[in-house]
């Protein structure tokens, strides 16, 4: 008996894996039988049923496979503009992966050829730099509000750094230098020193702002961007052994600034110097 039910369960297990092969070879054949839609078309589906939602789903899943095989398109992001993007990814022009490093919003590029200079070495400054931050566009005032890429596996999730965050527009600027000190323990920050390739620049904070969860702390400060701020930023970019100490009541913590975080700051003073302003 106990053999009959081995034997019946292998024949059920031998039907339900050639099912499901069947559905594999299906879906496989589905994708390569021609492009599949871009995952925007995908989220425009309607989605008020369980049918509906399933027929979104099986969009989903079929874009991810045909794209992903996909190789790579590097076209102008626009007509005689020297950066590239791939518009042959699932993404594309949701959004939009930069040749090299980089990610743009559709949307936000939409929104900065408004304020863009018509110069395309220019534009091109800011499109750079615009990928490589968070960016969110501000119809009021026609400016972007910029601060640190919030991608969790950046060299700013959780961490100590120096960056840029403000607000940015053709012919104005105000854009302030970040300092922030992450750890398990308070410094009580008051001051710092940055030292690139052996020179040496110290900056003091009047407005340190602290917050803290699930055990880490940090603290975080701005500084205008005055000349000497910005002959320091100009070091941290182009340096190759950068350090900042971050000083506190009564301890200091040292942190090598990453190369990531040191392209950023020096595409974002290309931008700034692109857009013009004070």
């Amino acid at each position: 008996m106990k053999v009959l039910k081995l034997y019946v369960g292998l024949i059920l297990a031998t039907f339900f894996l050639a099912g499901c092969a069947t559905v594999v070879t299906q879906s496989n054949e589905q994708v390569s039988s021609g492009p599949a839609p871009k995952f925007q078309e995908c989220l425009d589906m309607p989605d008020d049923s369980r049918a509906q939602i399933r027929e979104q789903l099986a969009c989903m899943d079929a874009s991810r496979k045909y794209w992903s095989n996909v190789p790579s398109d590097w076209q102008p992001i626009e007509p005689g503009s020297s950066v590239m993007v791939d518009v042959a990814t699932e993404y594309y022009p949701r959004i939009m992966t930069l040749q090299g490093k980089g990610r743009l919003a559709g949307e936000v590029f939409d929104n900065l050829k408004v304020v863009m200079p018509s110069d395309q070495g220019r534009r091109d400054a800011v499109i750079r730099a615009m990928s490589r931050y968070h960016v969110e566009y501000d119809q009021f005032d026609k400016a972007f509000r910029v601060t640190p890429s919030r991608l969790m596996s950046g060299p700013y999730s959780k961490s100590s750094y120096v960056s840029f965050q403000g607000l940015l527009s053709e012919g104005r600027q105000s854009v302030l230098l970040k300092f922030q000190y992450y750890g398990s323990n308070w410094l009580f920050l008051r001051d710092a020193s940055v030292l690139a390739d052996g020179v040496k620049y110290d900056v003091s904070f009047d407005d340190v702002r602290r917050d803290n969860s699930g055990g880490s702390v940090w603290e975080y400060a701005f500084l205008p961007l005055t000349d000497q701020n910005r002959e320091m930023a100009r070091a941290i970019a182009s340096g190759n052994d950068v350090q900042i100490r971050f000083r506190g009541r009564d301890y200091y913590r040292d942190v090598t600034v990453k190369d990531k975080v040191k392209e950023d700051i020096g595409l974002m003073l290309d931008a700034l110097d692109a857009l013009g302003g004070s």
